[in-house]
């Protein structure tokens, strides 16, 4: 944890069961990523690009995402309870069975993303595009 990774280029990196917990990754490019059991919890994840990011079960509890955009990631069974996502793009995203739980979604989209199954408990979804 608590590696300085801010604005890297990770982009098609594989950093499945990586411990990046308390990492600063802002503005940190990982579009295209494979992220499968990866420990962010805490991490700072602001102005990020996560687009096509595979982020199977992926631990995001507590991360900061403000501004972020996860487009087209899939993020099954991944963990956001208690995540910043004010203001996140996650559009045509696959979020089956994600946790939202506690999360500031305020005024973020996720328009055209299959939210299956997902829990929204207890989140802030103040101006959020949800799907139905």
């Amino acid at each position: 944890g608590n590696a300085d990774l801010r604005y890297a280029n990770l982009g098609g990196t594989d950093l499945s069961r990586a411990n990046l917990s308390r990492a600063n990754l802002g503005g940190a490019n990982l579009g295209g990523s494979r992220l499968h059991h990866t420990n962010l919890r805490n991490a700072d994840l602001r102005w990020s690009v996560l687009t096509n990011v595979d982020g199977m079960s992926a631990d995001f509890r507590g991360a900061g995402f403000l501004e972020s955009n996860l487009s087209k990631g899939s993020f099954d069974s991944a963990d956001f309870s208690e995540s910043d996502l004010r203001r996140t793009v996650i559009i045509g995203a696959s979020l089956l069975n994600v946790s939202f739980s506690e999360a500031n979604l305020a005024m973020s989209d996720l328009s055209d993303s299959d939210a299956s199954g997902a829990s929204f408990n207890g989140a802030n979804t103040y101006g959020t595009t949800i799907p139905r």
